[in-house]
C-alpha cells in the first residue's frame, strides 16, 4: 500500500471500529456519552498514524540495520543463490 493511502486506510479502519462500538453500546444498552466514543475513534486514528509515521521515519534514517534479519544458508553452491534472494 502506498504512503499516501495509509492514512484513508486508517481512518476507514478507525471509522468502522468508532461505528462497531457504537452499535455494541446501544445493544448492551451501555450508556456513554455520544462525544467519548467519537473521542476513541480519532485519539486512536491519531496514535497509531503517529506511530506508522515515526516507525517509518526510524527506519528511513538508517536504523534498519539493527532489525534486519539475518540467515545462515546452508547447501550446495548451487542451492544456496536461489534462497538468497
Amino acid at each position: 500500500m502506498s504512503p499516501a493511502r495509509d492514512p484513508l486506510a486508517l481512518f476507514k479502519g478507525c471509522l468502522l471500529t468508532t461505528v462497531a462500538l457504537t452499535i455494541v453500546l446501544f445493544f448492551f444498552r451501555l450508556y456513554l456519552a455520544r462525544a467519548v466514543v467519537i473521542w476513541f475513534g480519532g485519539i486512536s486514528f491519531i496514535l497509531v498514524f503517529l506511530k506508522k509515521e515515526l516507525l517509518r521515519l526510524a527506519f528511513k534514517s538508517g536504523l534498519q540495520t539493527q532489525y534486519r534479519r539475518r540467515f545462515i544458508l546452508v547447501g550446495t553452491g548451487d542451492e544456496t543463490p536461489r534462497c538468497g534472494r
